[in-house]
């Protein structure tokens, strides 16, 4: 997301192809249509099936940002490389103001750690679903 928002010339983000078991596309529109919910703590993605569907190392005011200035366009599943192109070709003509510049915090291979309970409930969720 902040690298999205970095660029100045990015002013679209297609979601497209086979979808991840992790929901990462799924994850991304729900995004784009619905926010995050910070009520109790955690910037959770709302309607989000993934995984670790929150937001916590990321701004607010990068999230309301990507929200506004962003256009997320679902072609989950399309893999037909004219379908996508035309998807392309339809953002190329659309420009953002200069994005002014934003920092992420460091995140190391152990930043996950704090999700590790809520990954649990959410994996054993999906298989007892099944």
């Amino acid at each position: 997301m902040v690298n999205v928002l970095s660029n100045p010339h990015i002013s679209c983000l297609i979601v497209c192809g086979k979808e991840s078991e992790h929901f990462a596309g799924q994850s991304l529109l729900s995004l784009a249509e619905n926010g995050v919910s910070t009520f109790g703590g955690p910037k959770k993605i709302v309607g989000s099936e993934g995984v670790i569907p929150y937001l916590n190392e990321i701004p607010a005011t990068a999230i309301s940002r990507f929200l506004r200035e962003i256009e997320v366009i679902d072609l989950v599943g399309i893999t037909d490389p004219s379908v996508i192109q035309q998807a392309i070709d339809s953002c190329s003509r659309k420009e953002r103001n200069e994005a002014p510049e934003l920092f992420m915090p460091e995140i190391d291979e152990n930043s996950w750690k704090k999700y590790e309970s809520q990954v649990k409930q959410n994996v054993m969720s999906k298989i007892k679903r099944e």
